[in-house]
Formats: structure tokens, sequence, C-alpha cells
């Protein structure tokens, strides 16, 4: 059996966890990669319910799709922001990308919202 101690070139090499002791802290990019891929997975589950929710309510496609895309583009800049450490960019574009999601969620419990929206010119 291999034991390290904690002087070990093993654990210096790749910053051993102690505090959860199974994973392997990452250092520099490959670490804003891990976080930037968690928080989309961590995401994930907000775009989807929209999406579903209002497919079932009969919001028409057309919204649909404008939102999920404005929520998709946010989605691809927050990840871009995430990578180069950029807090303030980061922040908008995940306010960005959550608007079109609560959208979404609002047009799937307001009948009326759907047709107020294409009404005041919405695709």
């Amino acid at each position: 059996m291999l034991q390290l101690s904690p002087h070990s070139s093993f654990l210096k090499k790749y910053s051993f966890c102690r505090s959860h002791p199974r994973l392997m802290a990452y250092r520099g990019i490959t670490h804003r990669f891990a976080a930037a891929h968690n928080n989309a997975v961590e995401s994930f589950p907000l775009i989807a319910a929209a999406v579903l929710l209002s497919q079932q309510s009969g919001v028409p496609v057309s919204i649909r799709a404008q939102f999920a895309a404005y929520a998709f583009v946010a989605r691809v800049l927050h990840y871009l922001f995430y990578l180069t450490n950029l807090s303030i960019p980061r922040s908008v574009a995940w306010f960005s990308y959550s608007v079109p999601c609560y959208l979404l969620l609002i047009a799937s419990a307001i009948p009326g919202f759907s047709k107020a929206y294409l009404q005041a010119g919405g695709r």
C-alpha cells in the first residue's frame, strides 16, 4: 500500500486537497475549465425546466426558440468570461442567461404573456 506523507512530491505536484481527500485541486487554467464546467452543469436545470414547462403550457415555438437562443449565447459568453476570470462581465452574462429563463417561466405561468409579448413586437 502506498502511503504519502504531507511533504511528498506527489502532494506538492498535484496540490492534494486535504478538506476533500479524494479530490485533486486543479491549478491555473485547468481549475478555470473545471469550475466553468461545474457552473454550467449546475445552471442547466433552470433552462431545461423553463423550456419544458413553456412547451407544456403552450408558449409559441417562436418565443421559446428566441429566449433559448438568448440564454445559449449568454451561457457561451459566461463560459468565456469564466475562463478569462473577468468577474463583472461574467456576472452580467449570468444575469443575461437567467432573464430569458425566468421570462419563459413567467410565460408558462401567465396565459396572456405570450400574446402580449408577440403584440409588443416579439417575433
